[in-house]
């Protein structure tokens, strides 16, 4: 079976990019590597200069997320290989892409119209386990550990990085909604696919090391990502552009929503750049309710 790896960049750790690619780069068909504006290019272009299997597409400015992997996707000539995405600071070993595809090959032989196949994550330095998320038909949702399970875990929604599908569900479903630049992208898309038929799987074969969030800080029990002023603006406007899917639950919407929002009033408080999450706050509400009444 072929496959290819399609890995979106932004000011990325050069080093560990190429601990990703280059440590697993016999085992891939191709990678496709997409790089939305980055200072460090030339680095970029420089760590994988000498492997003909890794196509660097260099766009001139930050795109987003979505619009940089629809580049990727449409950039893929094969029709039926397995296609693993991946973030730029995620780390998998050769093991991790042989067990992928065998997973992969035994879910799709139970479910033929189409299946999405993720790992199960921890935190690269503080080893704890992210969850994934179920929801059940009213979009009510439950925290589901997948290393609690010897089998695969059925999920409503999972990020994209570690992600495997075929070529052809990606088509199935269809592009990455670039609107949302970068948060609520794979949300949305899982959610998406959900309605068309396709399932969605987190397995406990499947191990990877990732962060989200450049920190987190511990609030009671709960851990909350710290992301920039920059990437708050998205996840709270994007939060209020739900609303308009009708493949995303009402009760989903209301929660992100206030969610987001009582997020960034934590962040506002618990951090130094309280100015900077302030006016991200506004503008995102501003924005988020000018494109919740703007028709699509």
């Amino acid at each position: 079976m072929s496959i290819s790896s399609i890995i979106v960049t932004y000011q990325p750790n050069v080093e560990l990019l190429s601990n990703l690619i280059l440590g697993n780069i016999s085992v891939f068909n191709k990678v496709i590597l997409i790089d939305n504006g980055s200072n460090n290019i030339k680095s970029i272009r420089d760590a994988f200069k000498h492997n003909d299997k890794i196509f660097i597409l260099a766009l001139f400015e930050n795109v987003g997320i979505a619009a940089a992997q629809n580049i990727g996707i449409k950039s893929l000539d094969i029709d039926d290989e397995l296609i693993v995405f991946f973030d730029q600071d995620s780390s998998v070993d050769q093991l991790f892409i042989k067990a992928i595809e065998s997973e992969y090959k035994i879910i799709e032989k139970k479910y033929t119209q189409g299946v999405i196949l993720g790992p199960m994550f921890f935190h690269r330095t503080e080893k704890f386990e992210y969850p994934i998320i179920k929801f059940n038909k009213y979009g009510f949702r439950k925290k589901l550990y997948v290393s609690d399970y010897e089998n695969v875990v059925e999920a409503s929604c999972i990020i994209s990085s570690g992600m495997c599908v075929r070529k052809d569900v990606l088509t199935k479903v269809g592009e990455m909604d670039s609107s949302l630049f970068i948060d609520y992208v794979d949300t949305e898309w899982c959610l998406r696919a959900i309605s068309k038929g396709v399932r969605i799987f987190s397995s406990p074969a499947l191990v990877m090391e990732h962060e989200i969030g450049d920190d987190n800080i511990k609030f009671f029990r709960w851990r909350i990502p710290v992301h920039s002023s920059f990437r708050r603006y998205y996840r709270i406007r994007n939060s209020f552009i739900l609303f308009k899917y009708p493949h995303v639950p009402l009760i989903v919407c209301l929660r992100e929503l206030i969610f987001s929002v009582a997020h960034q009033f934590l962040l506002i408080i618990l951090t130094k750049n309280k100015k900077d999450y302030i006016k991200s706050l506004y503008r995102a509400v501003r924005d988020g309710l000018i494109s919740l009444f703007k028709k699509r």
